[in-house]
């Protein structure tokens, strides 16, 4: 069953900040995750009833907001780190789960976790999500073996998600 207008416009009013700072995640600019909301809010209702159901709507934002913001960044030729879907995952089961902070701090905590991880970390996150390669090619590119890469990758989240942890309980003494 489609969505209702009613249930998107409702929906994106109350997850504007989560979703803004998703955008802001994609893009790495303040105003290009403003306007890729806007974009995506107006996509989402003229495309209600393409969305099935309540359920599947913020998953759809979610990923329209990837895609645009991608659609984007092509186009103004940014080579910014992108974040995987698995490390915003892991991010929001941090909101969730575990902690209550304000968006801001989260996003800031976020950026600070990425800039704190050594070069070659960066880079490996570079390859994989700006460059959208997978962890075969990235193996093949940097000389190592598929399952170091794995490996790799699956540590970044793991730091990015401790970090992001510590570095909120630190701002508000949350646990």
């Amino acid at each position: 069953m489609p969505v209702s207008i009613e249930s998107i416009v409702e929906t994106l009013h109350q997850n504007r900040a989560s979703l803004v700072g998703y955008a802001w995640i994609v893009v790495g600019d303040a105003q290009l995750a403003d306007d890729v909301y806007q974009d995506v809010s107006i996509a989402a209702i003229q495309k209600a009833d393409q969305i099935n159901g309540p359920d599947h709507l913020l998953p759809w934002l979610r990923q329209a907001i990837r895609l645009r913001g991608l659609e984007l960044r092509r186009k103004r030729g940014q080579q910014n780190v992108l974040l995987s879907p698995e490390v915003l995952d892991l991010f929001e089961a941090v909101e969730t789960d575990h902690l209550r902070a304000n968006e801001s701090d989260r996003m800031a905590s976020l950026r600070l976790c990425i800039e704190s991880l050594p070069k070659h970390t960066r880079e490996i996150l570079a390859l994989r999500y700006t460059e959208d390669l997978k962890p075969a090619e990235i193996a093949h590119k940097i000389g190592k073996s598929d399952q170091a890469v794995y490996k790799s990758i699956k540590r970044i989240h793991l730091l990015l998600m401790d970090c992001v942890r510590q570095r909120l309980q630190a701002i508000g003494g949350q646990s």
